[in-house]
């Protein structure tokens, strides 16, 4: 067993931190991901299983430590995740699977109790893994305590799509999102399809769908997309450096990189734009020097095109009042409503309201994964319950399948398919 006073950087240090503080400038951010090894896993080893709840306070400990020696050498950490890619157990890695009902009770337990305990301002951001399953981050949030503890939500971009950044932000607005790893590689060699693709997904989209920041991983590889030990064999740095020669070769990453931070300057706030041809992808900001910036990219036609760009001066930073009053709703029953994804609020009464495939049910989805008739909420007095009517692929509450019923309580996620809808008490 590890204890925390075993904990050292003796190996090594002097040369990892004399190079980290010389190469890290005032205002940058550092992250850390936690990996297998405080503690012991399911399998006795560090490369797959999963953490014994037993060694939960050692593991949390020794990411608290971990911080706490980097500070002391001058490598302020601004964040960490405790595990990357937590759904994925490596085959020939340290890694293991960490379910979001696991990450709930390790971090509102333990990693947030130890860094508060030690005066820790390093943030702790949940999920670190791909936008295909926005459901798993939504239920640790769900979690009061694990909650009070998480700043943010870290995304992949290796399945989904980016848009799902969006439900988990609009359920928690308080919550930051960041694009914490991508990567080039030769499975994607040619250099206009890579820069449209990733300026369209980690510049454009992750910044309208609430993304503080994109990172890119590798920094730099050597040209055998080295020195790696398991893991991606054929990945792509945002720089190749021959160890040999000393040469360093530009790759298109750099150049998606640079496309956005040669004009978009630190403290930048992304703002709204309106977009009249599909094929345009267009994101703006309005930078801390009062100049603008808009990113377009063409992602379909050919031949010559002509863009303007309209910018409202009207619209300005202020406050706005809102006068609200309580109205009982018709025969006593329960107020509510659910959030659509795109922001629209379906009312829920004293009526069934009807989810599913069929253009009749009262809140149609268009997914081949959900039923014709998937789900139903039922006012049962002063309260909503989801009923589940049979469903090919279930419905889940914050990430988890209900079994028949579920009494609904205020911001549930409700999930059926892809599609992500929020429950709101009125």
């Amino acid at each position: 067993m590890l204890h925390v006073t075993d904990l050292s950087f003796r190996h090594g240090e002097r040369v990892l931190f004399d190079r980290a503080g010389a190469a890290i400038s005032d205002g940058w951010k550092v992250g850390l991901v936690g990996r297998n090894g405080a503690g012991k896993s399911t399998l006795l080893r560090l490369i797959q299983g999963q953490l014994e709840p037993a060694f939960y306070p050692a593991f949390a400990n020794y990411l608290a430590r971990t911080v706490e020696d980097f500070g002391r050498e001058g490598v302020s950490v601004s964040m960490v995740t405790i595990q990357n890619e937590p759904d994925f157990e490596p085959g020939d890695y340290p890694g293991m699977r960490v379910n979001p009902s696991e990450r709930a009770i390790i971090i509102g337990r333990h990693v947030g109790p130890a860094f508060r305990a030690r005066g820790l301002k390093t943030q702790i951001l949940d999920y670190d893994h791909n936008w295909d399953n926005p459901e798993m981050p939504l239920a640790v949030l769900s979690d009061p305590q694990a909650r009070s503890f998480i700043a943010g939500v870290a995304w992949h971009c290796y399945e989904g799509d980016v848009p799902a950044q969006s439900p988990v932000h609009d359920a928690y607005p308080d919550k930051d999102a960041w694009e914490t790893e991508c990567s080039g590689g030769e499975w994607s060699p040619k250099f206009a399809e890579t820069l449209g693709w990733m300026t369209d997904k980690l510049i454009i989209g992750a910044s309208n769908n609430w993304s503080r920041g994109s990172l890119l991983w590798n920094l730099a590889l050597d040209p055998q997309h080295g020195p790696h030990h398991g893991g991606c064999g054929d990945c792509r740095g945002v720089v190749t450096i021959d160890p040999a020669t000393g040469v360093i070769a530009r790759n298109v990453e750099y150049y998606v990189l640079g496309h956005a931070s040669r004009f978009i300057l630190p403290g930048a706030y992304r703002v709204a734009t309106a977009r009249h041809d599909n094929g345009i992808e267009a994101a703006a900001f309005l930078n801390p020097d009062g100049s603008k910036v808009a990113i377009l990219h063409r992602n379909s036609g050919d031949g010559p095109v002509t863009i303007a760009l309209d910018v409202d001066n009207a619209l300005k930073p202020g406050r706005f009042n809102i006068q609200s009053r309580m109205k009982e709703s018709p025969g006593g029953s329960g107020a509510g409503s659910l959030v659509l994804p795109s922001g629209q609020r379906v009312t829920l009464g004293g009526k069934v309201t009807t989810i599913g495939r069929l253009p009749d049910c009262t809140v149609p989805v268009n997914d081949p994964n959900v039923s014709r008739r998937h789900t139903e909420v039922r006012p049962i007095g002063s309260s909503f319950v989801l009923v589940d009517l049979g469903s090919t692929n279930g419905t889940k509450v914050n990430g988890m399948r209900i079994n028949g019923e579920h009494v609904l309580d205020d911001g549930d996620i409700v999930s059926v398919g892809a599609t992500h809808l929020r429950f709101e008490a009125s």
